[in-house]
């Protein structure tokens, strides 16, 4: 790994550091100190925040990594990849462990709310591990392969999302607890935060909402690809969606969208490839194919209030917790932190 401290024309501040490969994952620890990065070759980094020098080598994943995830607490790092396996890595003794899950690649890692458990899909199995890595649960074969995984906002039910629709699990219970169906391929999910609303990114270019818990749903069709990047906005009113060369705001207050056309967002000149709403403001950041980082001010603009060229396609995009700054992977294995 390399770092630049080079600051790119128009911004206060930044750095960059050169890592190995495609960056997949990036996260923040909760006390924004520290970010985590995967990356496609395999490796996993802890990187300083403010000037992106390296904490600690850590153990990755050969093949490749997949996910990293930190614990609500910032204590624990966990990651995931091809080799089946999960890795944490504590924060504050320096130990790691390693748990061989064994059901195919972890594509996907979620904490729940208060930290206490993990959820981690390996191919077609759902599985839950406490903080020490050690399976506390497990739900095999699913009807595909498990795309993404999402809490609800009490801890008490994790969702996965595979062909078919989601499925909702209860730690401590055997069978699946619930079914929203749907005919197709769910890619990403994204709950809202105020435990209302599950929306879904689907394979065959439409989003889906379900209304947690009545199981009300609506669907919004129409958009040119299939649907990977979604987002909501903090209050839970805006849902944003990223897809081809446009970003669609969709409002969701009151009884949802329906009959509600969406607010669309120009200014990407490439695929949009990145999504991510400050975590207590109004900037929406994206990412696209072309290299450049937007940011809209607010859910009903329609241009963007600042563009940031960095010159290789944007892979990943994580806002900091306190929303000052933004981290963004790159498919050349750059990670770059900018100040807004």
């Amino acid at each position: 790994m390399s770092l630049d401290t080079t600051v790119p024309a128009g911004l206060a501040r930044a750095w960059t550091a050169h890592l190995e490969d495609y960056v997949v994952s990036l996260a923040w620890s909760p006390d924004g100190t520290l970010v985590a990065t995967a990356s496609l070759g395999g490796a996993i980094h802890v990187l300083w925040s403010a000037h992106g020098a390296e904490l600690t080598p850590l153990t990755g994943h050969p093949g490749g990594a997949l996910a990293v995830a930190w614990s609500p607490d910032g204590q624990i790092l966990a990651s995931g990849g091809t080799d089946g396996a999960v890795r944490a890595w504590e924060r504050s003794s320096g130990v790691g462990a390693t748990a061989a899950l064994g059901g195919g690649w972890v594509g996907a890692l979620a904490w729940s709310a208060k930290g206490r458990q993990l959820a981690a899909a390996a191919g077609r199995d759902v599985v839950i591990l406490d903080g020490d890595l050690e399976a506390t649960g497990r739900w095999p074969d699913q009807p595909s392969t498990v795309s993404s995984l999402v809490w609800t906002a009490d801890g008490g039910h994790v969702g996965a999302g595979c062909y078919g629709g989601v499925r909702w699990f209860e730690p401590g219970k055997n069978d699946v607890q619930r079914v929203f169906a749907w005919k197709g391929s769910v890619l990403r999910l994204a709950a809202a935060p105020n435990g209302k609303w599950l929306a879904s990114g689907n394979q065959d270019h439409s989003v889906h909402l379900w209304r947690l818990w009545s199981g009300d749903e609506l669907e919004m069709t129409g958009y040119p690809v299939k649907v990977e990047h979604l987002d909501w906005h903090h209050t839970s009113r805006w849902l944003a969606v990223g897809n081809a060369e446009d970003v669609t705001v969709w409002d969701v207050s009151g009884k949802g969208p329906r009959g509600r056309r969406p607010k669309v967002l120009r200014g990407v000149t490439g695929k949009v490839t990145a999504l991510a709403w400050q975590p207590a403001g109004d900037l929406l950041a994206a990412g696209s194919s072309d290299g450049d980082v937007l940011l809209w001010r607010s859910p009903r603009a329609g241009s963007p209030c600042a563009t940031v060229a960095l010159g290789a396609e944007v892979s990943a995009l994580a806002w900091s917790p306190d929303g000052t700054r933004l981290l963004v992977g790159s498919a050349a294995g750059h990670v770059t932190v900018v100040a807004v």
